[in-house]
């Protein structure tokens, strides 16, 4: 059953509307949707009190939740076409079916849309099963922010606190709010059992088990099958935040007034499967993807503190930063750390025999495609502006040099596509994997 529009001045909630004007969330009445979030702080506890304002039976697995129709399907533009009228309270209504979680996941859900927020105590209490339920749900009701805030929860957010003023391009949410410590940069340690750590294990499968083991890096290491999860650890660097933020920035401005018939890049979707729950979204519209960079143990706390370096790295595509979508690719450029050396204040136990991956956030913007690395696969131009193949050609009618490189498969590389950016600073390591070869 279709709902008609919710405007605050509609007949049956301008008893909900006078009360938000009470409690200052709205200026004045008017025929404009309800803002999301709804704030401030009292109105979840407020309505609470007033259950005579609920008209909306959320049914889940072990209970209900009773919610304000008006305020949920603001926050949630797919909720209303899953309601119908309530069987036994004329004028309420319900759920089609039943949602799949528990009635503790449906209370944290109902908080996050009436408040934009949530305690983290509440969703530590949550089990894993849950936390998927978390998200499951979200996305069935077409949250819209409230999704990204269950998002931000479960990887750990803590409460916003003020921004200095000079700082005009700002941290993720999720980061934690204390100052970095004197090497620049912070680890924060993904717990194993956690919702994002079994995300980041199927980030180190690969398409194909028989890739594993091809490469120079690869060489006399016994024969293995897979890619084992060891740790993970969040990367926190405030100084390269702020650069891969101002270079999306540019792109982003980029594409809104010259670049608007950007061409969208296709990752691997066992990937962007893998990632797409991570906090802090990618901004599809400028082809910003997650993708692999496997490296030595003695570049680690390099790239933790400085990033991905164009000028120090190269290869059969010129000078750039190499990434990979596939963790065969990115594991064929591993070199064992036999004890842990390169990380060992960070792990509990010294291991044996771990390898590292870095998962990155790239900005792809404008990419040239190229089989042979020497000419475009569009066009057959240069994909070159310069011999020395330190920088990309220009994008078709403009001036601006294209912003990455994707090598397709059936020339110079036979397996695995590759990425190669001439810009680092398009580049944020967002995580780092310590995994081993089984």
């Amino acid at each position: 059953m279709n709902m008609p529009p919710l405007y605050a001045v509609r007949p049956d909630v301008k008893p909900f509307d006078q009360l938000l004007l009470q409690l200052g969330a709205r200026e004045s009445v008017s025929d404009q949707p309800l803002p999301e979030p709804l704030v401030p702080d009292r109105l979840l506890e407020e309505l609470q009190k007033d259950e005579s304002l609920a008209d909306l039976v959320l049914e889940c697995q072990n209970g209900q939740v009773l919610a304000h129709r008006v305020v949920c399907c603001k926050a949630c533009p797919k909720l209303g076409s899953h309601l119908v009228r309530h069987r036994d309270r004329p004028d309420s209504w319900c759920l089609q079916e039943k949602a799949r979680c528990s009635q503790q996941v449906l209370e944290l859900v109902k908080a996050i849309i009436y408040t934009g927020r949530v305690e983290g105590d509440q969703v530590e209490k949550l089990t894993l099963q849950e936390q998927k339920e978390c998200l499951s749900v979200a996305r069935w009701f077409g949250m819209a922010y409230a999704h990204e805030w269950v998002k931000q929860f479960l990887h750990g957010a803590q409460p916003e606190e003020a921004e200095p003023a000079s700082s005009q391009i700002k941290l993720p949410k999720h980061w934690k709010k204390q100052p970095m410590p004197k090497d620049g940069y912070r680890l924060v340690a993904v717990e194993s059992g956690s919702f994002v750590f079994q995300h980041l294990q199927e980030v180190l499968c690969p398409q194909n088990a028989h890739d594993l083991g091809h490469g120079r890096d690869c060489s006399g290491w016994p024969p293995y099958t897979s890619l084992q999860l060891r740790r993970a650890w969040r990367v926190e660097n405030a100084y390269l935040w702020r650069k891969f933020e101002h270079e999306r920035m540019n792109i982003k401005d980029l594409k809104k007034h010259k670049l608007s018939r950007m061409p969208t890049v296709k990752i691997r979707e066992q990937l962007v499967a893998s990632t797409g729950d991570l906090p802090n979204p990618v901004n599809k519209d400028i082809n910003e993807v997650f993708l692999l960079h496997g490296t030595k143990p003695d570049t680690v706390k390099k790239i933790l503190s400085d990033g991905l370096n164009e000028r120090f790295s190269g290869g059969l595509f010129g000078r750039g930063s190499y990434l990979a979508e596939d963790a065969a690719k990115s594991d064929q450029y591993c070199v064992n750390d036999p004890d842990g050396r390169a990380l060992r204040e960070h792990f509990q136990r010294s291991p044996r025999d771990v390898f590292y991956i870095f998962v990155c956030r790239a900005v792809l913007g404008w990419f040239v495609q190229t089989r042979d690395g020497e000419n475009s696969l569009d066009e057959g131009r240069s994909i070159w502006s310069t011999p020395e193949k330190r920088e990309l050609s220009a994008i078709p009618g403009h001036d601006a040099p294209h912003h990455s490189l994707q090598v397709e498969v059936g020339g110079k590389v036979q397996r695995h596509r590759e990425y190669v950016l001439t810009h680092s600073d398009r580049i944020y390591p967002e995580y780092l994997l310590a995994y081993s070869r089984c």
